[in-house]
């Protein structure tokens, strides 16, 4: 539980305070994301406004987390194994 907390203050965090390498980090895992069928359009998450386009408004339909803080967050996994780290 105690890491599952974890991850997502740290993708919140990374989402207010840009990092160059985490950017690229969830660009990259926002490839993956947008072609996944469990990344569906959500209302919470449509209060983060999101620089990668391919993830806008979308939340991972899996575990519910909004994709724009969850694909910022280093150490989370995808649930689908679709990425890793």
């Amino acid at each position: 539980m105690l890491d599952k907390l974890h991850n997502i203050l740290n993708g919140f965090k990374n989402y207010i305070f840009e990092d160059k390498a985490v950017e690229s980090l969830a660009k990259a895992r926002a490839v993956e994301c947008a072609k996944c069928p469990k990344a569906v359009w959500g209302m919470i998450p449509q209060m983060f406004e999101d620089e990668i386009e391919e993830i806008k408004g979308l939340k991972c339909d899996w575990c519910e987390c909004p994709l724009s803080t969850k694909l910022r967050s280093v150490d989370e996994k995808c649930p689908m194994e679709k990425w890793t780290r």
